[in-house]
């Protein structure tokens, strides 16, 4: 019936003559419960033709983003329309909306292909200018797809050039600034050494609050790094100073400092172990991870006691404590956290968890048929075909598994960069949108064994819709 989306935008004029809900105008703003009952009531008329409000409905799902804001702007009926949660809904799918369906709002539309548009931008004044004024990495749905790229090829930065990273940073990449910043300090990843610049670009960051800038400060000032001059009572104070806020990294970094002589500050072991138990009793899984390393080696100001260890552990067991279930896997496999050896029952317990579907616990196993590990034998095939169904089910760990693999030749994979292409290939023709966004990234910077097109990667992200 309607063959052109563009077409419905060019009878407006007609409507607005009947649009029985009044216009809106600059000074006159909608009364949005006055619009939705007369649209209930009258519904919408053309011409002397009442239109059914669903029949009006189903009209601006067949327009545009752009367009549907412009006919929200033509009286009060069609701006109640305009912010109708079904349309928006119906909007997201057709537009591959990359957010859940709970959040289908004009506002998520708008800004998801205002992602899409940075996507095919070059220009980085313009991208910078874009994802800052309208706040676009905020709640930005495709982090774990950029995060999983990152992650994903191991090749990756031996691979990656300026020009991909300076494109990343002004999308927001944390990861893109600390390669610039480590490429300036030292040169590399196509910087030339300017330390000077490193360690401007590095303060900015850190006078935004920014959490890894200020770790690279305090590793610069104590070791020299990044650009910064060595001096360790510098750091110290840094430091101090956010742990007396609270900061959690802080009082991490103060930990490993007091243990390990590091951060400038000196070796203490008696108070790096009552900090720590400070903050075991406060549940913090860092903190107990140190006391178990600590009672097992005898690090961390604690005495060697392993029978403690797996005291300790036991009890967060019985508390059901992820964390601890997957310690004491590993102490009855490897004989580690003061258990006794014991792989059948490493194995056992593990299986357990993967009947009732613990994800986790079927990708130990996965890891531990393709290494032979957690008490299983080593079967790299059996891996594989444990880790596939996953795979199909759209799991992005599973995913991640399986591109690592043929990247790398991991996890019962055999390396195949050509097949790891064609995966991607054809995952995205089946419209798997991590699939669509890795071949978008191939195409565009030619990575994953894809040869670089800008102008066929900015043509696959419009026709698909994929932000950056």
């Amino acid at each position: 019936m309607f063959k052109r989306a563009s077409i419905l935008i060019l009878i407006s004029g007609l409507l607005l003559t009947s649009c029985n809900t009044g216009l809106i105008t600059a000074t006159q703003p909608a009364d949005e419960n006055q619009a939705n009952q007369l649209a209930a009531s009258n519904g919408f008329s053309f011409q002397g033709i009442n239109v059914p409000p669903e029949v009006m409905l189903q009209v601006f799902s067949h327009l545009s983003v752009t367009n549907i804001a412009q006919a929200s702007q033509v009286c009060r009926g069609w701006y109640a329309l305009s912010e109708e949660p079904d349309l928006w809904r119906i909007i997201r799918l057709k537009t591959h909306g990359d957010y859940p369906a709970s959040n289908a709002t004009k506002e998520q539309a708008k800004r998801h292909m205002l992602r899409v548009y940075v996507n095919t931008l070059s220009n980085l004044t313009t991208i910078r200018g874009l994802v800052n004024k309208y706040q676009l990495n905020q709640q930005h749905m495709f982090d774990m797809y950029r995060n999983f790229l990152s992650t994903l090829y191991s090749r990756l930065i031996r691979e990656t050039t300026t020009e991909m990273i300076e494109e990343h940073i002004a999308q927001g990449s944390e990861k893109a600034m600390g390669h610039k910043i480590r490429g300036l300090a030292a040169g590399g990843y196509g910087y030339e050494q300017d330390p000077s610049s490193a360690v401007i670009l590095n303060e900015s960051l850190v006078e935004q609050g920014n959490e890894k800038a200020i770790h690279r400060k305090i590793r610069g000032l104590t070791a020299g790094d990044y650009g910064y001059e060595q001096d360790p009572s510098s750091a110290v104070i840094l430091n101090e100073s956010l742990v007396e806020q609270g900061n959690e990294k802080a009082i991490h970094r103060k930990v490993r400092g007091l243990t390990g002589g590091s951060y400038g500050y000196e070796l203490n072991l008696s108070s790096a172990r009552i900090l720590i138990e400070s903050l075991v009793e406060q549940g913090n899984e860092r903190a107990i991870n140190r006391k178990m390393d600590g009672l097992t080696g005898g690090f961390y100001g604690y005495e060697y006691s392993p029978q403690a260890a797996a005291s300790f552990n036991e009890s967060l067991v019985e508390q059901g404590n992820l964390e601890a279930i997957r310690r004491k896997i590993i102490g009855l496999a490897a004989g580690n956290y003061g258990y006794e050896l014991n792989p059948s029952s490493a194995r056992i317990l593990n299986d357990s968890l993967v009947e009732q579907g613990n994800l986790e616990a079927i990708q130990r196993k996965a890891w531990g048929l393709a290494n032979g590990f957690y008490g299983y034998e080593h079967n790299p095939q059996a891996a594989v075909i444990l880790n596939e169904p996953l795979v199909e089910q759209g799991n992005l760990k599973a995913i991640h598994l399986k591109a690592w693999g043929l990247a790398n030749c991991f996890y019962g994979y055999e390396e195949n960069r050509a097949l790891l292409k064609s995966w991607i290939i054809q995952e995205a023709a089946n419209g798997k949108r991590w699939a669509c966004y890795l071949k978008a990234q191939g195409l565009k910077y030619g990575i994953l064994d894809f040869e670089k097109d800008r102008q066929a990667a900015i043509q696959y992200i419009l026709q698909n819709n994929i932000p950056y």
